[in-house]
C-alpha cells in the first residue's frame, strides 16, 4: 500500500486539501486535535471564485443550497445610501457572495470528503516529525495518550496560525498586526429597512460598523474599536455602538456569539522554504508541505 499523505486541521483549508487527493486517488489521512468542529460563523463569506473550485471539487450545489446568496454590498452614512454596488456584474455563474457560516462550510466538507472514503481522525494531535527524504517520519497521540507511528510520502500542515508544523520547520510567520481593534456578535436585528441579504457598511468619524446577513433572522455585526485594546464586548456595547453608527431603530437580542479580534496580514517567504512548499488557499491561512515535489 502507498503511504499515505496527512493533512494536520481538519479547518476549511485541511478538508479541501484532503478532497481534492482523495478525488485524485491519493491516499491520505487527515487528523484534527479538537474533539468536533466548529460551532462559530467564523469566515462567513465565500467569493465566485472559490465557490468555482468547489464545483470542480463535486460539492459546490450543497453550498449554494444552503448559504444565503447576497446581491450587492451596500454603503451608508447614517440612514443615507451613499453607493450599492452589485455583484451581478461579476464574470461568473456564481455571481453573488454566498453568506455561510463556517461551521456549516466544515460541516458540508466532512460529509463530502466521506463520499470520497476518507473521514476525520478527531483528537489526534502531531506531536512530532522527521524528514527522512523520501517520507516523513510521524509520531500521533491519540485521545487518551496512545500513540502511533506512521510513514507518509508527505505532510501537510494546515493548522493555522498557531501551526505546530510551520513552528518546528523553523519558518518565521512574517507580518503586520493592524493596529485597529474590532468587535463582533452574531444576533438578530429587528427594524431593519434595508434589504435583509445585503451586506452593509455605516461609515461613521469613529470608526465603520459593518452588518452581515447570516441567515434571514440573523446577521453578523462588526465594529472598528480604533486604537483600543481588545476586549470581549457584551451586547450592551454593540447596540451602544450601532445606535451611534448606524441608521437609528434598530434592536439588537439573542446573541449567539460575541468576541473581539485583530487583523494579521502574514505569511511565510518563498525563500525560506528549502525543503517545503506553501499552498495559499481561502479562509486566509497557509498549508505547508514538508517534502518537495518529486
Amino acid at each position: 500500500m502507498s503511504k499515505p499523505v496527512l493533512v494536520i486541521g481538519a479547518g476549511p483549508v485541511g478538508l479541501t486539501m484532503a478532497i481534492e487527493l482523495a478525488r485524485y486517488g491519493v491516499p491520505v489521512r487527515i487528523i484534527d486535535k479538537l474533539p468536533t468542529r466548529t460551532t462559530q460563523s467564523r469566515a462567513l463569506a465565500i467569493w465566485p471564485r472559490t465557490l468555482e473550485l468547489l464545483q470542480a471539487s463535486g460539492c459546490v450545489k450543497a453550498f449554494v443550497a444552503n448559504g444565503l446568496h447576497a446581491k450587492a454590498l451596500r454603503i451608508h452614512r447614517g440612514n443615507k445610501i451613499l453607493a450599492r454596488i452589485p455583484f451581478k456584474t461579476i464574470s461568473s455563474y456564481f455571481n453573488y457572495l454566498l453568506m455561510l457560516p463556517q461551521s456549516e462550510t466544515e460541516k458540508l466538507l466532512e460529509e463530502h470528503l466521506k463520499t470520497l472514503g476518507c473521514t476525520v481522525e478527531r483528537e489526534t494531535e502531531l506531536t512530532d516529525f522527521v524528514d527522512k527524504g523520501d517520507s516523513v517520519s510521524c509520531t500521533l497521540t491519540h485521545k487518551e495518550g496512545k500513540g502511533e507511528s506512521l510513514e507518509a510520502s508527505w505532510l501537510i500542515g494546515c493548522d493555522g496560525a498557531h501551526s505546530f508544523v510551520r513552528s518546528k520547520l523553523g519558518m518565521v510567520f512574517e507580518g503586520d498586526t493592524l493596529p485597529i481593534s474590532f468587535v463582533l456578535a452574531d444576533v438578530r436585528v429587528a427594524g431593519l429597512f434595508m434589504p435583509p441579504d445585503e451586506p452593509t457598511i455605516f461609515w461613521h468619524h469613529d470608526g465603520a460598523v459593518m452588518l452581515f446577513p447570516i441567515s434571514r433572522d440573523r446577521s453578523r455585526i462588526i465594529a472598528d474599536i480604533g486604537s483600543a485594546p481588545l476586549r470581549m464586548p457584551d451586547l450592551e456595547e454593540i447596540q451602544e455602538i450601532i445606535n451611534q453608527r448606524g441608521p437609528g431603530g434598530l434592536t439588537l437580542s439573542d446573541p449567539v456569539w460575541l468576541s473581539d479580534f485583530a487583523v494579521n496580514e502574514r505569511k511565510v517567504r518563498r525563500g525560506n522554504l528549502t525543503e517545503g512548499l506553501y499552498i495559499g488557499l481561502d479562509y486566509e491561512k497557509v498549508c505547508f508541505a514538508q517534502k518537495k515535489f518529486s
